[in-house]
C-alpha cells in the first residue's frame, strides 16, 4: 500500500513538472509571437492561421489540463491586445472560445476568458457587433453569481464587469436600448473594482472619461449617478485602484462639480465617512472647497 501510494505521490509530481514545463515553453512563445505581430502586423497572418493558432485553439477545445486550455486563451489574449485593430478579423474565430470558457471552473482560465471578451469588444469594431448580444449575456451570467465577489472569483468578475463596461460602449448600437440601460446600471453599481488592481486603474480611468463626456448611461436624467459616481471617486482614490493621471481627473471632476452642481456634490459628501470625505478634499485642493465640508453642505 505504501508502494501504491509512493507511486502515485511520483507520478502527481511528474505530471506537475511536465505541466510547468510546458506552461514555461508556450509563455516563452506567446511572448515571441506578440512581438512578431507587433513588428510584422498582417503580414505574418498566413504563418499565424497555418502554422501557430491551430495548437493553440486544440489546447483550448480539448485540454489535457485546465492550465493548456488558459494558456490557450492567453494566446488569444495577446493576438488581440497586440494585434490591435489589425486582428479585427480574428474576433469570429477567437470569441467563441472566449464565451465558452468564461463560466469554467478553472479560475485563471476564467479570468483570461473574461479579459479576452474585454478586448475582442475594444479591437474588434464590426466583427464584435453579431456577438455583441450573447456576450452581455454569458458576462452577466458570470456578475450575477451570488459568489461574484468571493475571495476566489472577485478577481475574475472585475473583468467580467470591465468588459461589459467596453461591450456597451462601443456597441450600444448592437443591443437593445433596455438591456443597454440595464448594463449601464449594473456596471456602475459594481464599481469600484478592488480585487484586480491593475483592472481597476484602467476601468476607474474610464469612468472618469464617462463622465468628463457626460455619458447618458452613466450620468443618468439630470446627472442622478453624480453622487454615486462621487462614492466611488473617494473610495478609490489614495488606493492602487489609480494613479496619477486618474487621480488628476477625479479633481478635475469633482472641482468642476463643486462650481457647476454643487447640491449633488454636496448629497454624495453626506453619504461618505470621515476617512473617505478626507480623501476627497485632499484630492480636490489643499484647501477644501465649502462643498467638501460636512457642515456647510448645501441642500439639494
Amino acid at each position: 500500500e505504501e508502494d501504491e501510494e509512493e507511486d502515485d505521490y511520483e507520478s502527481e509530481e511528474e505530471v506537475r513538472m511536465t505541466i510547468e514545463q510546458e506552461e514555461e515553453l508556450v509563455e516563452a512563445l506567446i511572448m515571441l509571437v506578440g512581438k512578431l505581430i507587433a513588428t510584422h502586423g498582417s503580414a505574418i497572418d498566413p504563418v499565424l492561421m497555418e502554422k501557430i493558432l491551430p495548437p493553440f485553439l486544440t489546447m483550448i477545445d480539448a485540454p489535457v489540463h485546465p492550465t493548456q486550455a488558459r494558456l490557450g486563451i492567453a494566446m488569444l489574449d495577446d493576438v488581440l491586445e497586440i494585434g490591435g485593430a489589425k486582428c479585427a478579423h480574428y474576433v469570429k474565430l477567437l470569441l467563441p472560445r472566449m464565451l465558452q470558457s468564461c463560466t469554467n471552473t478553472d479560475s485563471d482560465l476564467r479570468q483570461a476568458a473574461l479579459f479576452g471578451v474585454g478586448l475582442a469588444a475594444t479591437m474588434g469594431g464590426a466583427e464584435f457587433g453579431p456577438f455583441a448580444h450573447e456576450a452581455v449575456q454569458v458576462l452577466r451570467h458570470v456578475t450575477g453569481q451570488p459568489d461574484a465577489r468571493s475571495e476566489e472569483k472577485e478577481s475574475a468578475t472585475d473583468n467580467a464587469i470591465a468588459s461589459l463596461g467596453r461591450i456597451v460602449a462601443l456597441h450600444s448600437d448592437s443591443l437593445h436600448p433596455s438591456q443597454v440601460d440595464q448594463v449601464w446600471v449594473e456596471w456602475l453599481g459594481y464599481l469600484p473594482l478592488k480585487a484586480d488592481e491593475a483592472e481597476a486603474v484602467v476601468v476607474h480611468r474610464e469612468l472618469c472619461r464617462h463622465v468628463v463626456a457626460n455619458q447618458a448611461g452613466v450620468m443618468g436624467a439630470d446627472h442622478a449617478n453624480l453622487p454615486r459616481i462621487i462614492a466611488i471617486f473617494a473610495q478609490v482614490l489614495e488606493t492602487e485602484g489609480v494613479d496619477t493621471e486618474v487621480t488628476g481627473m477625479i479633481r478635475e471632476i469633482v472641482n468642476s462639480a463643486h462650481t457647476n452642481v454643487p447640491h449633488l456634490l454636496g448629497t454624495a459628501c453626506k453619504t461618505l465617512s470621515p476617512a473617505l470625505l478626507l480623501r476627497l478634499q485632499n484630492c480636490a485642493s489643499s484647501t477644501p472647497a465649502p462643498a467638501l465640508t460636512q457642515a456647510k453642505q448645501p441642500a439639494v
